[in-house]
């Protein structure tokens, strides 16, 4: 539980950071997104966001799964956190690159949309 309550703090203390079209921030988290005790990302995320934004890791998988089956069994989260879009990724690098290709067009979407930019 204390690594649940550093990882709320520390996405609270970056959150007003990390908005992707004026500034994109990134944080390597403690944790992951995995299965172990120690893979509380998800759980930390769901803490801090104010909106939930499910349909963004769904579309991820989705498009990710015919190159990697096992993207079936992530946890990452996405959501809006003010006008700051936080999604969890895996920790792998190649899997890093596949999600956020498919991710950050929809990620600069959800940002505009949070900042009412036309």
């Amino acid at each position: 539980m204390q690594l649940l309550h550093f990882y709320v703090q520390m996405l609270d203390d970056y959150r007003g950071d990390m908005g992707f079209i004026t500034h994109f921030g990134t944080t390597r988290p403690p944790t992951g997104t995995g299965f172990s005790a120690r893979d509380m990302t998800p759980e930390a995320t769901l803490r801090v966001v104010t909106k939930q934004l499910p349909s963004l890791p769904l579309a991820i998988v989705s498009a990710t799964s015919s190159a990697e089956p096992l993207s079936f069994l992530s946890r990452g989260v996405a959501g809006l956190a003010g006008t700051t879009v936080i999604l969890n990724v895996p920790g792998a690098p190649r899997a890093v690159a596949q999600h956020l290709a498919v991710g950050l067009p929809l990620v600069a979407h959800a940002v505009a949309a949070a900042r009412d930019v036309s």
